[in-house]
């Protein structure tokens, strides 16, 4: 990459302009409830450095708005539509929390949070994946040995909207699940609660 494509981060940290821009992302973020705002925001935050505490705050307002959403969701038996940009920042925010969780070995926690997105999901795709997190936290597989030893990260394309999400693997899905049947119907059994009422 040329050093004209470069971003000028210190020209940027200085741009009354770049600053004032954020403070109405801010603005926005707030009025509109938006997650997806709220993202745009915590990417602009830590490319320029900024204050830790401010850069919480966004992380705890995208969140604690994420998990209102879901819950929302969840009582009103509404599924997350992914091909709707709020809808995708939401899944994103809980999932990468899962995520989170899953890298400190809470194995039960991360389990429950990914059967959770596995329900609410209205993707196969990411449905089929959320399955398989799932069953890997079951196994009490570390983050790291999941990624190494099933994840493609070869299929990465950044560019696509679901790209924060491990969804290539380099077993085929369903052969995989098929062959932890036993860890897929329990895990289905678990969810059976989320159907009731």
């Amino acid at each position: 990459m040329s050093m004209e494509n470069d971003i000028d981060i210190e020209a940027l940290k200085n741009s009354k302009e770049f600053l004032a821009n954020l403070d109405l992302l801010e603005e926005e973020m707030r009025s509109k409830e938006s997650i997806k705002k709220g993202y745009q925001l915590l990417d602009s935050l830590i490319l320029i450095e900024a204050d830790e505490e401010r850069i919480n705050d966004v992380f705890t307002f995208i969140l604690n708005h994420a998990f209102d959403r879901l819950s929302d969701n969840l009582t009103k038996k509404n599924t997350f539509n992914m091909r709707e940009e709020e809808d995708i920042s939401t899944v994103r925010a809980i999932y990468e929390h899962a995520i989170q969780i899953y890298s400190d070995r809470s194995f039960k926690s991360a389990k429950e949070l990914f059967l959770v997105l596995y329900h609410v999901v209205d993707y196969y795709k990411l449905q089929e994946s959320m399955m398989i997190h799932a069953v890997n936290a079951m196994k009490k597989i570390e983050f790291d040995d999941f990624i190494e030893s099933i994840v493609d990260t070869k299929k990465f394309d950044p560019n696509v909207e679901l790209a924060h999400f491990l969804l290539y693997f380099t077993v085929e899905p369903k052969y995989y699940l098929d062959h932890n049947r036993e860890l897929v119907e329990k895990a289905k059994e678990e969810l059976k609660v989320l159907n009731e009422g």
